[in-house]
């Protein structure tokens, strides 16, 4: 993964994106890369909480490479973009820890200690 979208909501909207993802973890279905992936996941785990990521062209989020799909979303309804609200890490070796974290100032992000 080397994109992320960064949103902030209320805590009704949390709780409820929250049991849907613990809901998948205990009931993990099939995972298929073309039709439902991480991607997919998340379109479906933020909708139980009200939240929809649009698109300007009105496509859905249905993609292999997340970043591709993410690239064209441009507003969200039932939340709120936090700071620059669309980050892209460079392609790479990652962290020696696989994990980033993603600092309020755009272009600052780095490696989970």
């Amino acid at each position: 993964m080397n994109c992320a979208i960064a949103l902030w909501c209320d805590e009704a909207t949390f709780r409820a994106v929250q049991a849907c993802a613990e809901d998948r973890r205990a009931h993990t279905g099939t995972y298929n890369l073309i039709t439902y992936n991480c991607l997919t996941f998340c379109d479906e785990a933020l909708a139980a909480g009200g939240i929809h990521l649009l698109t300007e062209s009105g496509r859905e989020l249905h993609t292999i490479v997340p970043k591709d799909a993410f690239r064209d979303v441009d507003q969200v309804e039932g939340a709120h973009p936090f700071e620059a609200w669309k980050y892209w890490f460079p392609l790479g070796e990652p962290p020696s820890n696989g994990l980033r974290t993603i600092q309020d100032v755009p272009g600052t992000d780095k490696p989970l200690e």
